[in-house]
């Protein structure tokens, strides 16, 4: 929580925050306190967490209000398995930066708003909008064992300019999920080009299991928490081709 309260202080610098401990404090603040606010944020770290009745009742208190309900990495399938908050109002925690960009962006009147009723790909394109980068040639073959976490990849790449590939030998860069057990794929990592980097990502990285990785073959580790931003910086830097400016 210290942590996300820096993160939006850092983001929000013209904006107050307030921050409650649950949900039923934070009801208790609209209902008793007065409390009126543009964007409301919940953080979600355990799977079922949130009870529906509570749910309901914060939404009707605050009518207004726009909601995130930020999905740590315990909670990313949630958003396919729990039905307690609206798809719309979902994000990873891994994608915040750019959800609450444009967030921000409807409260200034500059972008329309995700409507509550959006579905998977809507809610994915205002999560991560478009942004290519200009001359961006390169060719990505994604493995993981966890197909969801697959075609989430794959969706990132492309959104950034990147084109995903399903052959090794066509990329200029491998990325692979090493959560449960994904780079133990021998095979692809061994007989792949030497030309080819690889990149892993992972949920919890440690400068021990980062070197582990770096011995088996790795280029570099990328944090889940921060794909968003720094996934194709990486790639970039590791296949070392000059952009078109």
């Amino acid at each position: 929580m210290a942590e996300l309260l820096t993160a939006l202080e850092s983001e929000c610098p013209d904006h107050s925050v307030l921050a409650y401990s649950c949900l039923r404090d934070a009801i208790d603040g609209f209902e008793k306190d007065g409390v009126v606010c543009d964007l409301g944020l919940v953080l979600h770290t355990v799977p079922g967490e949130h009870q529906s009745i509570e749910v309901l009742h914060l939404l009707s208190t605050a009518p207004l209000t726009r909601w995130l309900v930020v999905n740590g990495v315990w909670c990313e399938s949630v958003a396919r398995t729990e039905t307690t908050w609206p798809l719309a109002f979902q994000v990873p925690l891994r994608l915040l930066h750019s959800r609450l960009a444009s967030e921000l962006a409807v409260i200034a009147g500059e972008k329309t708003a995700l409507a509550a009723t959006a579905g998977r790909d809507e809610a994915f394109e205002f999560n991560v909008p478009a942004v290519p980068i200009e001359g961006c040639t390169r060719r990505v073959a994604v493995r993981s064992p966890d197909p969801a976490m697959a075609n989430s990849l794959s969706d990132l790449l492309a959104q950034r300019g990147a084109e995903v590939v399903g052959s090794v030998t066509e990329a200029d860069a491998m990325v692979v999920d090493v959560d449960n057990g994904g780079d133990r794929i021998p095979t692809e990592l061994q007989d792949r080009p030497s030309r080819i980097p690889v990149i892993g990502v992972q949920s919890m990285t440690t400068f021990e299991r980062t070197q582990e990785l770096k011995a088996k073959g790795f280029a570099a580790v990328v944090p889940k928490l921060a794909m968003d931003h720094r996934l194709l910086e990486v790639i970039l830097a590791v296949t070392q081709k000059p952009t078109l400016t």
